[in-house]
């Protein structure tokens, strides 16, 4: 990687640490507003996933065992290692400082990203000018760096799938195997295993093209987080999902009964902070607190789903007064009774609603990613909500992600269906798929990885397009 930075010219280093500058600055801004300057973090903005990124490598440190804090055997396995392992890369180095060292690490890896960036577009053979362009709107527009200072894998992915690609393209250009591939994809399926389309379409692409040492080598890259699923399964004694959070013997809300409710709600549900309002007041067991939750279900459904709400809530209180102060080993009364009356309630509502569950749905979740200016840090939606620059700003960052969205969607009527570019292309394509299609109930977040990836291949079309144009009217 350092050999490719000695051919990037000065100017793009200059304008990439403007853009990490400027980064800091509105991150700043926005740890103090957040009132966030603690001791123990140094700056970063502590997240309800540290008890679950973070604890883990902080108990191997002190037990020898990877585990969070909560009850169950969800403390083992439920957030993948690749996080936590930057985290206890700084605290061997920084000790008691690891977090302001996880800080420093993700501004360098910011920094990092934007230099990948531009090797990127040149591989896309942009010109200059299209490449400053689009390297312009990457580091200085918000929308790219709102993560960068919080202590969650939102911080770093972007960067991970910058590396694999620059590397994807290195590689599929030499037909060489690079130790660079191998570490980023390790570590990308490490960090984010839903990001697994990506190598797993490279890996496609390279069976086609019948290059055996580089599809080896992706094989590989699979093996640190097939060892991981490897230690759940034999944790567990049973295969998981992909993220597996809910076991029965988790003494939380995330027990089975919770993932029934889950994907009940993915039929008509497209927004996650409905559903969890709607479980976090089911759990409280009150009835009237309940009824009132008619007026936010689809009509359709409220009779059907409202008593379910009704046993949640029953089951919820029963787990916390006989339960307070012990561990759950299996089910326990009513809730084997409650996940198989959800499960044919869901099967019921399907073949019912067949259009809303496999169209409606997915088309709302996609619109839901196509709504947002991505402009998440506090001082952009409270503290100067309403400023004139800030809307701005607002429409800027909105304006530029839907347009690369739409732009990138382009890409096979550009490129060559035979290209490493394209095997990119539906990968990145793949992920959308599964966030909108099977896991629904996202977050804005979720979609962050690929941001700068719906920025490269959207200039890299409009920049083809206009040339074809060009080259057509002469």
């Amino acid at each position: 990687m350092i050999l490719w930075f000695k051919s990037i010219p000065k100017s793009v280093y200059i304008l990439v640490f403007i853009g990490t500058v400027s980064c800091i600055f509105t991150n700043e801004i926005n740890r103090k507003a957040l009132n966030s300057s603690l001791k123990d973090n140094y700056g970063l903005v502590q997240t309800a996933d540290e008890a679950s990124y973070i604890v883990p490598p902080q108990n191997w440190v002190k037990t020898g065992e990877w585990k969070d804090n909560s009850e169950g055997l969800a403390a083992y396995v439920q957030r993948p290692p690749g996080y936590g392992l930057l985290y206890l890369i700084n605290f061997i180095i920084l000790g008691k400082s690891a977090l302001l060292g996880l800080k420093i690490l993700q501004i360098i890896l910011f920094f990092l990203s934007g230099l990948l960036f531009w090797k990127i577009l040149e591989e896309f053979n942009l010109t200059t000018r299209w490449r400053l362009i689009s390297l312009s709107l990457f580091v200085l527009l918000p929308c790219y760096s709102g993560f960068v200072y919080y202590s969650m894998t939102e911080g770093v992915t972007p960067f991970f799938v910058l590396w694999v690609v620059c590397e994807s393209l290195k590689s599929a250009r030499n037909k060489q195997l690079t130790f660079g591939l191998f570490l980023s994809l390790s570590f990308i399926l490490l960090i984010r295993p839903q990001l697994a389309f990506l190598p797993l379409s490279l890996m496609a692409f390279h069976v086609i093209q019948q290059n055996w040492k580089l599809t080896f080598l992706i094989v590989l890259a699979f093996l640190p987080i097939g060892g991981w699923y490897l230690r759940t399964a034999l944790l567990s004694e049973e295969a998981l999902t992909i993220h597996p959070i809910y076991f029965k013997t988790n003494n939380s809300l995330y027990r089975p009964t919770h993932a029934a409710l889950t994907d009940l709600y993915r039929v008509w549900e497209w927004r996650s902070d409905i559903f969890h309002t709607h479980v976090a007041i089911a759990a409280q067991g009150d009835s009237a607190k309940i009824e009132a939750l008619n007026k936010e279900l689809p009509t359709q459904f409220s009779a059907e789903v409202l008593p379910i709400l009704h046993q949640y809530g029953a089951l919820n209180q029963y787990r916390l007064r006989h339960f307070a102060n012990k561990k759950i080993r299996d089910h326990f009364e009513g809730e084997d009774d409650f996940i198989h009356s959800v499960k044919n309630l869901k099967e019921t509502l399907i073949s019912e609603h067949s259009f809303m569950h496999y169209f409606k749905t997915p088309l709302m979740s996609t619109r839901d990613f196509l709504n947002k200016s991505y402009m998440n840090l506090y001082i952009f939606q409270k503290m100067f909500r309403g400023n004139l620059f800030i809307e701005f700003l607002r429409i800027a960052c909105w304006f530029t992600v839907v347009v690369s969205m739409i732009l990138f969607m382009l890409t096979p009527f550009v490129i060559k269906l035979k290209s490493i570019e394209f095997y990119l292309f539906v990968g990145v394509c793949l992920f959308m798929f599964y966030l909108v299609f099977f896991q629904r109930l996202n977050e804005e977040r979720y979609i962050v990885p690929l941001l700068p990836m719906f920025l490269i291949f959207g200039m890299r079309n409009l920049n083809e397009g206009i040339r074809r144009y060009r080259n057509f009217g002469s």
